[in-house]
Protein backbone atom coordinates (compact mmCIF):
# COMPACT_ATOMS: atom_id res chain seq x y z
CA UNK A 1 0.00 0.00 0.00
CA UNK A 2 1.34 3.41 -0.96
CA UNK A 3 1.06 5.98 1.80
CA UNK A 4 1.63 9.68 1.22
CA UNK A 5 2.44 11.81 4.23
CA UNK A 6 2.82 15.57 3.90
CA UNK A 7 5.73 16.99 5.92
CA UNK A 8 7.80 20.14 6.26
CA UNK A 9 11.36 19.53 5.08
CA UNK A 10 14.53 21.61 5.10
CA UNK A 11 16.03 21.34 1.62
CA UNK A 12 19.58 21.42 0.33
CA UNK A 13 19.54 22.10 -3.44
CA UNK A 14 23.00 20.97 -4.56
CA UNK A 15 23.73 20.35 -8.23
CA UNK A 16 25.31 16.99 -8.91
CA UNK A 17 24.88 15.61 -5.37
CA UNK A 18 22.38 12.76 -5.67
CA UNK A 19 20.94 10.87 -2.73
CA UNK A 20 18.85 7.72 -3.06
CA UNK A 21 17.06 5.64 -0.41
CA UNK A 22 19.44 3.29 1.47
CA UNK A 23 22.56 4.93 0.01
CA UNK A 24 25.06 7.25 1.72
CA UNK A 25 26.26 10.72 0.70
CA UNK A 26 29.25 12.31 2.47
CA UNK A 27 29.17 16.13 2.51
CA UNK A 28 31.42 18.92 3.76
CA UNK A 29 29.17 21.77 4.97
CA UNK A 30 30.68 25.22 5.32
CA UNK A 31 28.30 27.86 3.92
CA UNK A 32 26.58 29.65 6.86
CA UNK A 33 22.99 28.93 5.78
CA UNK A 34 23.68 25.21 5.41
CA UNK A 35 25.63 25.10 8.68
CA UNK A 36 22.45 26.55 10.25
CA UNK A 37 20.40 23.85 8.50
CA UNK A 38 22.62 21.06 9.87
CA UNK A 39 22.46 22.57 13.38
CA UNK A 40 18.67 22.71 13.11
CA UNK A 41 18.49 19.13 11.86
CA UNK A 42 20.71 17.88 14.68
CA UNK A 43 18.49 19.62 17.24
CA UNK A 44 15.33 18.13 15.70
CA UNK A 45 15.18 14.84 13.80
CA UNK A 46 18.50 14.74 11.88
CA UNK A 47 16.71 14.97 8.49
CA UNK A 48 17.83 17.01 5.48
CA UNK A 49 16.17 16.78 2.07
CA UNK A 50 18.47 16.75 -0.96
CA UNK A 51 17.09 18.00 -4.28
CA UNK A 52 18.49 19.07 -7.63
CA UNK A 53 18.26 22.72 -8.73
CA UNK A 54 16.90 23.33 -12.25
CA UNK A 55 19.25 26.27 -12.91
CA UNK A 56 22.20 28.15 -11.47
CA UNK A 57 20.25 31.13 -10.12
CA UNK A 58 20.89 32.48 -6.62
CA UNK A 59 17.49 31.04 -5.59
CA UNK A 60 17.15 28.28 -8.17
CA UNK A 61 13.97 26.63 -9.37
CA UNK A 62 13.84 23.06 -8.09
CA UNK A 63 13.02 19.70 -9.60
CA UNK A 64 9.88 18.12 -8.13
CA UNK A 65 11.37 14.96 -6.60
CA UNK A 66 14.23 14.58 -4.13
CA UNK A 67 15.36 12.30 -1.32
CA UNK A 68 15.19 12.83 2.44
CA UNK A 69 18.38 11.89 4.23
CA UNK A 70 19.10 11.22 7.89
CA UNK A 71 22.41 12.45 9.27
CA UNK A 72 24.03 9.11 10.07
CA UNK A 73 27.47 10.51 10.96
CA UNK A 74 28.56 14.00 11.89
CA UNK A 75 31.86 15.64 12.66
CA UNK A 76 31.45 19.16 14.06
CA UNK A 77 34.57 21.24 13.46
CA UNK A 78 35.65 24.02 15.85
CA UNK A 79 35.06 26.72 13.24
CA UNK A 80 31.39 25.75 12.75
CA UNK A 81 31.79 23.61 9.64
CA UNK A 82 30.54 20.03 9.49
CA UNK A 83 31.50 16.80 7.80
CA UNK A 84 28.36 14.70 7.58
CA UNK A 85 27.16 11.49 6.00
CA UNK A 86 23.52 11.41 4.92
CA UNK A 87 21.70 8.10 4.65
CA UNK A 88 18.87 8.21 2.12
CA UNK A 89 15.58 7.18 3.73
CA UNK A 90 12.74 8.08 1.33
CA UNK A 91 11.89 9.95 -1.84
CA UNK A 92 9.65 13.02 -1.65
CA UNK A 93 7.69 15.24 -4.04
CA UNK A 94 7.46 18.97 -3.39
CA UNK A 95 3.94 20.20 -2.77
CA UNK A 96 4.88 23.87 -2.15
CA UNK A 97 7.71 26.03 -0.88
CA UNK A 98 7.27 27.55 2.57
CA UNK A 99 8.00 31.22 3.20
CA UNK A 100 10.29 30.49 6.16
CA UNK A 101 12.34 32.87 8.30
CA UNK A 102 15.29 30.45 8.34
CA UNK A 103 18.36 31.16 6.18
CA UNK A 104 17.75 27.83 4.38
CA UNK A 105 14.77 26.89 2.24
CA UNK A 106 11.90 24.71 3.42
CA UNK A 107 9.13 22.93 1.55
CA UNK A 108 5.90 21.10 2.22
CA UNK A 109 6.38 17.71 0.60
CA UNK A 110 4.71 14.32 0.23
CA UNK A 111 6.69 11.12 0.64
CA UNK A 112 6.55 8.94 -2.47
CA UNK A 113 6.72 5.19 -2.84
CA UNK A 114 5.71 2.60 -0.30
CA UNK A 115 7.90 3.92 2.49
CA UNK A 116 6.94 6.96 4.54
CA UNK A 117 9.52 9.39 5.89
CA UNK A 118 10.40 8.25 9.42
CA UNK A 119 10.30 10.92 12.12
CA UNK A 120 10.82 8.87 15.29
CA UNK A 121 14.28 8.73 16.77
CA UNK A 122 16.15 5.57 15.94
CA UNK A 123 19.59 4.20 16.91
CA UNK A 124 21.01 6.28 14.02
CA UNK A 125 20.16 9.36 16.07
CA UNK A 126 22.68 8.24 18.68
CA UNK A 127 25.72 8.64 16.41
CA UNK A 128 28.36 10.66 18.27
CA UNK A 129 29.29 14.17 17.29
CA UNK A 130 33.05 14.46 16.94
CA UNK A 131 34.78 17.77 17.57
CA UNK A 132 38.08 18.54 15.96
CA UNK A 133 40.10 21.67 15.26
CA UNK A 134 40.65 22.46 11.56
CA UNK A 135 44.19 22.09 10.28
CA UNK A 136 45.81 25.51 10.04
CA UNK A 137 47.59 24.74 6.76
CA UNK A 138 44.71 22.96 5.04
CA UNK A 139 43.54 24.65 1.83
CA UNK A 140 41.78 21.60 0.41
CA UNK A 141 38.58 22.21 2.38
CA UNK A 142 38.53 25.88 1.40
CA UNK A 143 38.71 24.94 -2.28
CA UNK A 144 35.59 22.74 -2.14
CA UNK A 145 32.29 24.21 -3.18
CA UNK A 146 29.38 24.39 -0.75
CA UNK A 147 28.53 20.93 0.50
CA UNK A 148 30.50 19.18 -2.22
CA UNK A 149 30.54 15.44 -1.60
CA UNK A 150 33.78 14.33 0.04
CA UNK A 151 35.79 11.60 -1.64
CA UNK A 152 34.90 9.38 1.34
CA UNK A 153 33.50 9.73 4.83
CA UNK A 154 36.92 9.65 6.47
CA UNK A 155 38.36 12.52 4.45
CA UNK A 156 39.63 15.23 6.77
CA UNK A 157 39.78 18.84 5.54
Amino acid sequence: MITQVSQRLSIFPLAGALLFPRLHLPLHIFEPRYRAMVSDALARDRRIAMIQPRDGALVPELFDVGCVGRIAQVEALDDGRYNIVLEGIARFRIRSEIDATTPFRQVEADSTGSRTIPTKRSPMHCAPILNRKPAASSTRAASRSIGTPCSNSTTKP
